[in-house]
């Protein structure tokens, strides 16, 4: 497959293995066509990490106080996490997950917006840790 885009570099992170991330904004949006395909034919990865996949109901909120809603979060690395939800997430907002059984105390988790696909019933929804024991925290909840 052949894709031609025009694209502006948003960020660029050094790795310590003197490789260079680089995150694109894209104008105009690539089709969602496009994005199926090369999603399904493992052609892009947003992650360096192993994904743990899951099928975990959590309830979440953006700001603490705001009326909880249902998520299904559907994978998860130490990077960060993706979601289902009815409701469609702004970028760069933060969301608190709240997993595991009521019986127990349950871990909350904390997470920041980096993108947003349309599904045919909702949204997936891929967040970042805002810090390396919100991944060892929802770790311990999927055991």
């Amino acid at each position: 497959m052949q894709i031609n885009l025009q694209a502006a570099v948003t960020w660029q992170q050094q790795e310590d293995n003197q490789e260079w991330l680089v995150g694109c904004a894209i104008r105009p949006q690539i089709p969602k066509s496009v994005l199926t395909s090369l999603a399904t034919g493992r052609q892009i990865n947003r992650r360096d990490s192993l994904r743990a996949a899951s099928e975990i109901y959590a309830t979440a909120v953006y700001n603490l106080g705001d009326q909880p809603f249902n998520v299904i979060l559907c994978n998860y690395s130490p990077g960060g996490f993706c979601a289902v939800m009815k409701d469609v997430a702004e970028n760069d907002s933060q969301i608190y997950l709240c997993v595991g059984d009521a019986e127990a105390k349950p871990k909350v988790i904390h997470g920041d917006v980096r993108w947003v696909a349309p599904l045919n019933d909702g949204y997936l929804v891929g967040c970042a840790f805002l810090d390396e024991r919100d991944f060892q925290q929802l770790h311990l909840a999927c055991q």
